[in-house]
């Protein structure tokens, strides 16, 4: 279910090239998913592991996370599993 979500949440990314050279990504419904890296591959590569950290903190913290397509993190089963992983 996690890999799910992540999977869906990196389809919607998008990528930017700056001025000065670096690409940008960002996860759009998901406020705060962002990255910058000296190329594509590299920023995809941060995007992930930030998106990752990102939903495990929301849930820990109680926070709710967007619905992507059929993935719903927030139901309570889910909350309690992924707190009591990273407990």
């Amino acid at each position: 279910m996690l890999t799910d979500y992540l999977d869906q949440a990196m389809a919607m990314a998008i990528y930017q090239l700056d001025n000065d050279g670096y690409y940008c990504g960002a996860i759009p419904p998901l406020n705060g998913v962002w990255s910058i890296g000296p190329s594509l591959e590299e920023s995809e590569r941060r995007l992930r592991l930030i998106l990752e950290d990102w939903v495990v903190v929301s849930l820990q913290q109680g926070n709710s996370v967007p619905v992507l397509g059929d993935v719903d993190l927030n139901a309570p089963a889910v909350a309690l599993l992924t707190a009591d992983a990273f407990a």
